[in-house]
């Protein structure tokens, strides 16, 4: 079994895909729903900025290490399953 570059290359790539995707989405659909009941909405782009916000937000309260690991297993499982679907070829 060989390393690959490509591979690794095409796999961040498809992560890259996915996420952009899910965001774009995830503004899109509020903005639809804003406009069928006769409202602005919010601008496709804001959950970029929601997404970054709620990243640089510090807090002193401490809930313990499992309490911070429980979201990077979910991550991990969900990347991991990612990966073993073919998105690029």
């Amino acid at each position: 079994m060989t390393f690959d570059v490509t591979k690794l290359l095409f796999s961040l790539l498809g992560i890259f895909l996915v996420f952009n995707i899910g965001m774009v989405v995830r503004g899109v659909v509020p903005k639809i729903t804003a406009r069928v009941g006769k409202r602005i909405g919010i601008r496709w782009y804001q959950p970029y900025f929601d997404y970054f916000k709620n990243f640089s937000i510090q807090t002193s309260i401490s809930h313990g290490v499992m309490f911070y690991l429980g979201p990077v297993f979910r991550l991990t499982g969900g990347v991991l399953m990612l990966l073993f679907m073919p998105l690029i070829f």
